[in-house]
């Protein structure tokens, strides 16, 4: 995993051994068995991409791969409607390399087209995700931001909406799961990564507003409302089973350390929104507390994963975050005096000299008087 520009996520793709469907299902209708070789060899043309991983030629393949599975799914369903059975469907050897842990699940199932099917769903949804980074990655302006953040933001939300579909209706029954398993086959897993794109189209979005000028306060409820859905997928990755505890360590540094860091920057605009409404105290309470949120990110690991764009985000963030600080803490600490008003009987302008009071003349001696 890799956090890009504006926190977004990428990811390496999963790998499954291809399935054969000619071995699938045995069938002697030339048609079928026609459907059957020309979805192996785009099976095969995705699995070559997914090797390259290169997020577009990955669609692409998906794209064409994808009517073809269907198409599978198609007779099968078909089979069982005019026959009252499924196709013989031999108990297959199912291999899943994961892309969200260092495990690798070697199974038999019964249940290959739903593995399969699951595994084309989370490839496009890695690609959608993949390329939205990569759109933010490559901005050099503020200016730049706008178009790409447009494309990036409809990805993003595209690779929500799969990993959402994938958690309501891709997986099969978990009672039903091969012993050891892979993450990607989990369908609880799915729901911390639907928050993961969410938190990211939230972070377009908000930083979108900025830069066309939004009030700051209204700027940090956006950035607190991308905190809470970071801080609520890392609260569900640790919820999880234990056997599962060796999700990539840089997924849960990401969800916490990301959490924390998206809340330092929404206290730092609250700081500058306070502070220029002559709110100074309370400016200065809020720069405090940014600056503690950011050290905590730090101490999480947010940059365990990063690019270097990330990193040069964080790099900013901080000399932003303690420059305020610095001056936050000076000029609150200081005391101003409003000017003097204007004195009683003394005609402005006048200078003030000794002449013009009565000398004191200390007595020259003491007399005592006895009694």
């Amino acid at each position: 995993m890799s956090a890009c520009g504006g926190l977004a996520l990428t990811f390496p793709y999963p790998r499954t051994n291809p399935v054969d469907f000619s071995k699938f299902f045995p069938s002697k209708d030339y048609q079928i068995v026609e459907l059957q070789t020309k979805t192996n060899a785009l099976r095969n043309e995705m699995a070559a991409a997914l090797v390259e991983q290169d997020a577009e030629k990955v669609l692409r393949t998906i794209d064409e791969y994808l009517p073809y599975l269907l198409g599978i799914q198609r007779y099968v369903d078909e089979s069982i409607e005019k026959e009252g059975k499924r196709p013989l469907i031999p108990d297959l050897e199912f291999q899943w390399t994961s892309s969200f842990s260092r495990r690798t699940g070697t199974f038999f199932t019964f249940y290959t087209l739903a593995f399969e099917f699951l595994m084309v769903y989370t490839c496009r949804m890695i690609s959608e995700g993949n390329i939205a980074a990569s759109q933010l990655d490559s901005v050099a302006t503020p200016a730049d931001y706008e178009n790409a953040a447009k494309g990036a933001l409809a990805r993003v939300k595209a690779a929500a909406g799969i990993a959402a579909y994938i958690h309501e209706n891709v997986l099969p029954l978990r009672e039903s799961l091969p012993y050891k398993r892979p993450p990607e086959v989990l369908k609880d897993f799915f729901r911390p990564i639907v928050l993961l794109y969410k938190c990211t189209a939230q972070q377009i979005a908000t930083k979108q507003a900025a830069i066309k000028g939004m009030n700051r306060s209204l700027v940090a409820k956006l950035y607190v409302t991308a905190a809470k859905l970071l801080a609520e997928c890392n609260v569900t990755l640790h919820q999880m089973d234990k056997d599962y505890n060796d999700f990539i360590p840089s997924l849960r540094a990401y969800s916490d350390g990301g959490s924390k860091f998206l809340k330092a920057v929404a206290m730092r605009y609250m700081a500058v929104d306070a502070w220029e409404n002559k709110k100074f105290g309370t400016g200065e309470a809020l720069i405090k507390e940014a600056h503690s949120y950011f050290e905590q990110a730090l101490q999480s690991g947010v940059l365990s994963s990063a690019s270097r764009s990330l990193a040069i985000r964080v790099d900013e963030e901080k000399t932003t975050i303690e420059k305020l600080k610095a001056q936050y803490e000076k000029e609150n600490g200081l005391i101003y005096f409003e000017p003097a008003k204007k004195m009683e009987g003394v005609p402005e302008g006048k200078e003030i000299t000794a002449t013009d009071f009565t000398p004191y003349v200390p007595p020259t001696a003491v007399t005592f008087h006895v009694v």
